[in-house]
């Protein structure tokens, strides 16, 4: 009788399992993790992790308390190298450099700034100075710069005076200096320059601050007069008015400085009139017709001129 012999062959050992890949291992680890357990859901037990969990780890309080400890001994040191800066001799000031001043004095200057020879030049502040310096009567704009190691430079700007107010106001009168636009940026003292146009008939109030005049009414009118004739016109220059004088009544009147007779320019129509007296007094000089005029009116009629008793179509 013959034994039953099955086709297939079987092996003592069992078959290998096919290894998983990386990514697959990595999948199972996170699927493994678990929720970790809680062993008491009492009151005490939850509050105490609580504040385990917001009580921060001694690591990290370590490090912060070294993070303040080498910022303020960085501080610490910069403050002593900046002394030591401060107090050596390569940047004291050995030269203080002055320029653009015309009217006020160097010494006048350097008096303001309060800088000395010997300064650090480390300690000034550029900025506080020119500040200061911009504060000062007669002084428009100023500029401080350093030239390491030891040299300052200021550099000044002085307003340009365009004519002379006389001011009528409550603490008394006075005669300031006028630029071109305006502004009466310092008052007149002893023994500074008196050879400039005047006007006169200006009230105001309160000087204690910087005035301008106001940019209409009269004073308009006369500003508008000063700038025309510092155009520099041969027949009528600006060195050649004497005055302006503003009132309501007559308006603007001029006087020249070789003539005795007022011009009236009334209250309007400055640059037209201004042109039109050019005119007139270019013909008056060349004619030398001039002497005996007793006064000469702008605002007589409209495109006419009245020059003393006669009438001349302008």
């Amino acid at each position: 009788m013959a034994a039953y012999v099955p086709r297939g062959s079987f092996s003592s050992t069992p078959p290998k399992k096919n290894k998983p890949g990386k990514l697959s291992q990595l999948w199972r680890k996170l699927c493994s993790r678990r929720a970790p357990r809680v062993r008491s859901s009492s009151p005490q037990n939850l509050i105490a992790g609580m504040q385990r969990k917001k009580t921060p780890p001694v690591k990290y309080c370590v490090r912060f308390m070294i993070v303040i400890v080498c910022a303020g001994g960085g501080m610490l040191a910069t403050h002593f190298a900046l002394q030591l800066l401060k107090n050596s001799d390569v940047f004291l000031i050995s030269d203080i450099l002055v320029s653009g001043n015309k009217v006020i004095s160097r010494q006048h200057v350097l008096n303001t700034s309060g800088v000395d020879l010997g300064n650090s030049l480390i300690s000034v502040d550029c900025s506080e100075l020119e500040a200061r310096l911009q504060d000062q009567d007669h002084i428009e704009f100023a500029e401080v710069k350093k030239y390491w190691p030891s040299t300052l430079k200021i550099h000044v700007q002085e307003f340009v005076p365009l004519a002379m107010v006389y001011v009528e106001s409550q603490s008394g009168g006075g005669l300031y200096y006028m630029d071109k636009v305006g502004k009466l940026f310092a008052k007149r003292e002893p023994g500074q320059e008196l050879d400039f146009p005047v006007v006169t008939g200006v009230q105001i109030p309160d000087l204690s601050q910087s005035v301008s005049l106001p940019a209409e009414g009269l004073t308009s009118a006369a500003l508008t007069l000063l700038q025309l004739a510092a155009q520099g016109d041969v027949i009528l220059p600006i060195q050649s008015i004497s005055e302006i004088h503003l009132d309501m009544q007559q308006g603007v009147v001029v006087y020249l400085v070789d003539q005795s007779f007022p011009i009236y320019f009334g209250h309007e129509n400055m640059r037209t009139r201004y042109h039109r007296l050019v005119a007139i007094l270019d013909n008056l000089y060349r004619e030398n017709s001039i002497e005996g005029i007793k006064a000469i009116r702008m605002d007589y009629m409209q495109n006419k001129v009245l020059v003393a008793r006669a009438e001349m179509d302008r």
